[in-house]
């Protein structure tokens, strides 16, 4: 039975070949015609064709009418800045041109036929190069002879919600996921070049991916695929969130245009630098959500957290992470007990019988990011137990370090000078931060030197050393790019940079970063990371007291290195020659964040006022110092005004003190006498002009 199984499967496969050949020569497709995107790419070595083009407005869906209604449309490129698609006549896979990520909000969709049923979506499926989610594999097929065969198999299957599969070039091998980027965000890592990671579009949503909205003020993602004219932001939400021909993600609201623009494109699928400022906009992604349920004893509070995955994150108190957490891991129902008289919980009798508590719902195992939560749980002994959920996400005080780590190392060149530096997107040293929002960490080296830079064993760390995270490994290519992706050159310079989202510890309000640097003379050979270069390798060699030595000997005297010239070995190549590696840190203080309540029951005294005092994040010294600066303002607001008018007259009384001298009336004797000729002469000049 089970060789007769194996045997029509081989033969339904051999069958789809044939039909997607005849498909490529024919042109015309015998299953359903759809298409697949890949965001943020471009294809090189195919010159594109105009195919639509309309100012000011969304394109996508003219872009897929009209590939659809050319044979010689195999995809197009469109490109959101310019408003415009490009027809490509050549199957990008089948010709040998390769897909290239790109910086530029560039989406690819090429045209398939797949035999597989529609499901009125503009575009079944969405691909990610060398991407894969690790461990979530339900089943896996051999013997497949391409991807599109592989999400075929993944849109059919009926055994299980095929939400993602995974097709391996190499060994021809396809995997089917009940799981997506989405759902298992922590999973999605870099794979090979060679595996494909492809998206069911058809899936249904999961509730995980029917949550509220996180709203991104005066910012855009500029990737918007429909465009439509609405009175307010909620219409805007309503309609991405009842929006067929494609899953709406996102949305960008702009209420002095009174329009509204949805786009199947969100962080996760664009990338953290794909969001830019707009003033003027509003843009919304769906944010992960929870479900969580408090209930309340005479002695303690317990709250549940259901996750439709195994939860590997951490459940704990904010004020006491370390003795009051859950000890459920890998579990999709986490719990966590406070007992009320418990001081390693704090929990803080708020009067009237309340009890509250703040406990965090953290996704990383060390680290908080986007998306994690902080909820107020309250116990209320006057009324009947309900639940209530309210969250929000953390905010980083603006309190961050903006000293700069300086280190100086002397050879027989002009002397680098390194500095590490975190910096915003306009390059200036950051003074406070959002979690989630855009950071820079950056390497900057003289451009003057003649010396190059690489990175490696980056490290993010608590204050305590309690904590630790690997950014960049030995290689210096990122451990997990979600959380930090590589170090690239900065135009025009020898410096480095890499851009991430801002997170914390959790039970730290120091993040520290620690990076080891390389001096290579000329430049330094950037890793390889699988399809991405990072500035980051290893040491050929290490000489004692970490000096590197290659080609020469190496000897660090009166805190300077100094070169001994070996003619018998000499460096088999310069450009890749390591003289030296110096350690930099660089540490970000974060300050604890404000919370929003999880209440069970009702307060009956809550008023607006007590939730608007909840908003306030300010304290007493800062109100005082407001206050007395005010003052002091005013002060010398008044001050400066009286100086102005008494300098103002004391210009004034020389001037008319000269013009009551010289001021003479007709018929009136002059009070001056004088018997020299030349003051009659000027006296007489005098009165002429005046009566002139």
């Amino acid at each position: 039975m089970a060789e007769q199984k194996t045997a029509l499967s081989y033969t339904i496969l051999q069958c789809l070949v044939f039909a997607q050949l005849a498909f490529m020569v024919s042109g015309q497709c015998s299953g359903t015609e759809t298409f697949e995107k890949v965001t943020r790419t471009t294809v090189r070595g195919i010159t594109g064709i105009p195919l639509f083009s309309n100012a000011g407005n969304t394109v996508t869906s003219d872009c897929l009418s009209r590939c659809r209604q050319s044979r010689s449309c195999s995809g197009f490129l469109l490109n959101y800045d310019r408003e415009s698609c490009f027809r490509l006549d050549r199957v990008a896979y089948s010709s040998g041109a390769a897909l290239q990520p790109t910086l530029e909000p560039i989406n690819f969709f090429e045209k398939i036929c797949i035999t597989a049923s529609p499901c009125g979506k503009d575009w079944m499926l969405e691909r990610v190069v060398g991407f894969e989610i690790e461990g979530y594999d339900d089943i896996v097929l051999n013997n497949v002879p391409d991807r599109l065969k592989c999400a075929e198999l993944c849109i059919r299957e009926k055994g299980l919600q095929c939400r993602s599969a995974e097709y391996h070039t190499r060994d021809n091998v396809c995997r089917l996921s009940r799981q997506d980027r989405r759902t298992q965000p922590l999973s999605f890592r870099p794979a090979s070049p060679h595996v494909m990671y492809i998206e069911n579009q058809c899936a249904p949503a999961t509730q995980q991916q029917q949550c509220e909205f996180e709203e991104f003020p005066a910012q855009d993602l500029g990737h918007g695929d429909k465009q439509i004219a609405v009175r307010s932001k909620e219409e805007c939400l309503q309609a991405c969130e009842s929006e067929a021909a494609f899953n709406c993600r996102s949305f960008a609201w702009y209420e002095r245009a009174g329009v509204c623009r949805l786009s199947g494109d969100d962080l996760v699928s664009a990338g953290p630098s794909a969001l830019g400022d707009l003033p003027g906009a509003t843009w919304m992604q769906r944010s992960p959500c929870l479900d969580l349920e408090l209930g309340c004893t005479v002695d303690a509070m317990t709250v549940h957290l259901n996750t439709p995955e195994p939860f590997r994150g951490r459940l704990f108190s904010r004020d006491f992470p370390g003795s009051c957490q859950s000890r459920d891991v890998g579990r999709t129902d986490t719990t966590l007990t406070i007992k009320f008289n418990d001081p390693e919980c704090g929990v803080v009798n708020e009067g009237d019988g309340v009890y509250s508590n703040v406990v965090v719902v953290q996704h990383h195992p060390v680290i908080q990011r986007r998306g994690d939560k902080a909820i107020k749980l309250m116990c209320l002994f006057e009324t009947t137990n309900k639940t209530v959920t309210d969250s929000f996400n953390f905010i980083v005080d603006n309190s961050i370090n903006a000293g700069v780590a300086t280190a100086i190392v002397n050879a027989t060149a002009p002397s680098p000078r390194i500095r590490l530096r975190i910096v915003d997107r306009l390059g200036r040293d950051i003074n406070g931060a959002r979690l989630g929002e855009e950071l820079f960490l950056r390497l900057e080296l003289d451009d003057d030197s003649v010396y190059g830079i690489l990175a490696r064993n980056l490290v993010a760390k608590s204050g305590d050393n309690a904590n630790s995270i690997i950014l960049l490994d030995e290689r210096g290519c990122p451990d997990d790019p979600a959380i930090f992706p590589s170090l690239q050159p900065l135009p025009g310079s020898k410096s480095l940079q890499g851009k991430f989202e801002a997170f914390k510890f959790s039970e730290d309000q120091v993040v520290r970063f620690q990076v080891n640097v390389q001096f290579c003379l000329e430049e330094c050979k950037p890793a390889q990371c699988g399809n991405i270069l990072s500035y980051g390798r290893r040491r050929r060699s290490v000489g004692e007291g970490g000096i590197v030595t290659l080609g020469g000997e190496y000897s660090l005297i009166g805190g300077e290195i100094q070169l001994e010239d070996d003619h018998d070995d000499p460096p088999e190549d310069d450009h890749d020659t390591i003289y030296h590696e110096m350690p930099l840190q660089k540490e970000i203080i974060v300050d604890s964040e404000t919370v929003k309540p999880l209440r069970a029951g009702l307060l009956p005294e809550e008023t607006d006022a007590h939730r608007l005092a909840e908003l306030v994040c300010t304290s007493r010294e800062v109100v005082i110092a407001a206050l007395v600066s005010g003052a002091i303002l005013q002060v010398c607001i008044i001050l400066t005004a009286i100086m102005c008018v008494f300098g103002r007259r004391r210009k004034e009384a020389p001037k008319e003190s000269r013009m009551s001298t010289l001021t003479l009336s007709r018929g009136v004797r002059s009070p001056y006498t004088t018997t020299s000729d030349d003051s009659v002469n000027t006296l007489k000049s005098l009165r002429t002009s005046l009566r002139d």
